[in-house]
């Protein structure tokens, strides 16, 4: 992996080669088995003017128009070699900035991948740490920010409605023996955050009184809508003995935030022998979640209702776990931490096919039949019916800004196909975002 500094450093000494707006062509390239290996961009244009621009792990479009991150130079003496990150919105057609927004608390905010945020009808929230804003992506202005009196780091965040959930440690159990996690709800309108439910964590004894070690977490809290009803699906782990070697027991739990009271409160996903759960955001199928456990990893279909499972396939090898997951149609696309991607029967468990994809760098992208994904260097294009490799494309920025060590990383996110028309797919490199005409 490249450092900041090295990568920083081989930027800066071409940035007078980067251009602004990417205009030159390149010609298509296509194997003899039909993967290809070079496409014309539609547009293309520079989010950095010589820092390194890591961007956004997940892509989101508001009004079919894309929202990304922008690197800048700084003169703040601390922030010199990484540079300052800024927001903005991306005419889909075009590739040009529709508005930007840089009112971050802090200058040094965003200088790393950005993870948990979300768009909900106009407004886009962003949870960085203790840091939380609300911008309207009509106008790019701040709706509010607040700076909460806790840190929920870069824990996963989900959202349903005028309200997202947030993971942290419970501040009555800091400083104490043995930290433990709660769930959080926060309002999208104003920000305010209060503390919602706690799992149903076993009594632990601990062999001191400084003990700080986390000994309950909470790993997601998914939001469900049932009539009227908002049930929240927690899957949580807990230390099953008190010293640092502590194995994981995981449960799930149901719990209704309408009616404040747990449907079940603990449901067994794995024991200790198997271990705790997985990387990798859950997914849903109708109201079942998709979910790995375990070492090696097990990946299974949850009924969250019943409290039961439909599935479990035992299938990574040992010591590979997953970094994310994908449903569609009717399939379960899971991304190993091997580099491998691998596809399942959601009905039934079974797998399809695999790939050897190196998905390590975004996150999955479908849209119409095709998974898109950021796999080692490249942007890649996947068939979900077939695991058929499509697309296999280095960084336009290699030829057409004569940087070499350029790659694809950040988000991929895209606009289906419309009216006859193919979709558009739209990708983030080092340093640039490009627009490509999508497979369907």
């Amino acid at each position: 992996m490249k450092t900041i500094l090295s990568f920083t450093l081989i930027l800066l000494s071409v940035v007078s080669c980067i251009k602004e707006d990417f205009s030159q062509n390149l010609p298509k390239s296509v194997t003899s088995e039909g993967v290809a290996t070079q496409l014309p961009p539609i547009w293309g244009k520079s989010m950095t003017d010589g820092p390194p621009n890591y961007g956004m792990y997940s892509g989101y479009t508001y009004k079919n128009n894309p929202v990304a991150l922008a690197k800048r130079k700084t003169d703040n003496p601390l922030f010199k070699t990484i540079g300052e990150s800024y927001l903005v919105l991306k005419d889909l057609n075009t590739g040009e900035n529709i508005w930007s927004w840089n009112e971050q608390f802090t200058s040094n905010s965003f200088n790393s991948f950005l993870h948990n945020y979300f768009i909900q009808d106009n407004l886009m929230i962003i949870v960085d740490g203790s840091y939380h804003y609300c911008i309207n992506l009509d106008t790019g202005k701040t709706v509010w920010k607040v700076r909460q009196p806790m840190s929920y780091g870069n824990r996963s965040v989900t959202n349903l409605g005028d309200s997202y959930y947030l993971l942290g440690i419970l501040p009555e159990t800091q400083g104490k023996k043995g930290l433990k996690d709660g769930v959080f709800k926060a309002n999208v309108l104003n920000g305010n955050v209060s503390h919602l439910v706690t799992p149903k964590y076993e009594t632990i004894v601990f062999p001191n009184d400084n003990d700080q070690t986390l000994k309950g977490v909470v790993h997601y809290a998914s939001p469900i809508k049932i009539n009227t009803d908002t049930l929240l699906a927690i899957v949580f782990s807990e230390a099953v003995n008190n010293d640092v070697n502590a194995k994981w027991h995981s449960y799930m739990g149901l719990y209704n935030t309408t009616k404040q009271t747990w449907l079940y409160e603990k449901v067994e996903l794995s024991n200790p022998t198997e271990g705790g759960t997985s990387g990798g955001f859950p997914r849903f199928i109708d109201n079942d979640i998709i979910i790995g456990f375990g070492l090696p990893t097990t990946i299974g279909r949850f009924d969250v209702i019943k409290g039961q499972w439909k599935w479990r396939n035992k299938f990574l090898p040992q010591g590979v776990s997953t970094s994310d997951k994908l449903v569609a149609d009717n399939k379960v696309l899971v991304n190993g931490t091997d580099g491998v991607l691998y596809c399942l029967n959601g009905e039934y468990g079974f797998r399809e096919w695999e790939l050897n994809a190196s998905v390590t760098v975004s996150d999955l992208y479908y849209q119409n039949g095709v998974v898109y994904c950021i796999g080692g260097t490249k942007l890649k294009a996947i068939e979900v019916a077939t695991g058929k490799l499509l697309w296999d494309i280095p960084s336009p920025d290699i030829k057409l800004n004569k940087i070499s060590d350029s790659w694809f990383q950040g988000f991929v996110t895209g606009v289906p196909a419309q009216n006859g028309k193919k979709g558009k797919i739209i990708a983030t490199t080092d340093h640039s975002i490009y627009c490509f005409e999508a497979v369907k």
